[in-house]
């Protein structure tokens, strides 16, 4: 499933002033607020999910998501902690790289596919490499597009 059809180009973030995982979901769903979802909705919903054990994927990734009744059409945020933030990974390697999927409560199928296919994002070295350098969101969303 192509991540640039849910890619949000005005939320991108590149680099998070959060250090620790309720900071992320409070930056996140600010984020969010930028496209006019409720970011205490957002937040709300990130955080029950984490509840339920990490999103964390490994290899610098974490992929915070979750459903919100009404909502119209997923969402996916990407934002990127230079310093790293413990999120609590299967690795236990701090997390820099943080892709957000918000998307309505019927849409099981989509949300799956869109954590898979970041999930393989993450198994990329290349990939980390051109996330971690680039230098603007501008360039991030270029590169995120073309992946």
């Amino acid at each position: 499933m192509r991540i640039a059809a849910f890619l949000c180009p005005v939320c991108t973030i590149t680099d998070m002033a959060a250090t620790d995982k309720d900071l992320v979901f409070r930056e996140l769903a600010e984020a969010a607020g930028r496209v006019n979802l409720d970011k205490n909705v957002v937040y709300a919903a990130l955080s029950a999910r984490e509840r339920m054990g990490t999103t964390a994927v490994g290899n610098g990734y974490a992929i915070p998501h979750g459903k919100i009744h009404g909502l119209e059409k997923t969402l996916v945020t990407f934002a990127r902690s230079v310093k790293g933030v413990d999120f609590s990974a299967p690795d236990n390697a701090p997390c820099h790289f943080f892709f957000m999927v918000i998307a309505p409560e019927n849409a099981v199928g989509q949300h799956l596919g869109l954590l898979g296919s970041i999930a393989r994002l993450a198994k990329d070295a290349t990939v980390t490499q051109r996330l971690m350098q680039a230098k603007s969101a501008e360039e991030i969303q270029a590169f995120l597009v073309g992946t």
